[in-house]
């Protein structure tokens, strides 16, 4: 989506599994505060992980993946866990 305005502050955040339907609440408490973002910050990537938590990651370009997302990557496909 484009020109989406989020609010700061607390966030909630709510997925469906397309394999079951089933409805999922973050696990983690998300916020989004001010001085995550910076002047030049255009994309808000949203990263959602086995575990029912959530991370927000600002940046100018496309989303990169995260530490927490590089293990788990890791971990399943190369190590096959």
């Amino acid at each position: 989506m484009t020109g989406v305005t989020i609010p700061l502050g607390s966030q909630t955040l709510t997925w469906r599994w397309a394999d079951n339907g089933e409805t999922v609440t973050v696990a983690n408490a998300l916020s989004l505060r001010a001085d995550q973002i910076s002047a030049n910050d255009r994309y808000l990537g949203v990263h959602i992980y086995p575990d029912s938590t959530a991370e927000l990651t600002f940046s100018q370009y496309l989303p990169e993946i995260t530490p927490k997302g590089e293990r788990i990557y890791k971990e399943k496909h190369i190590n096959g866990r």
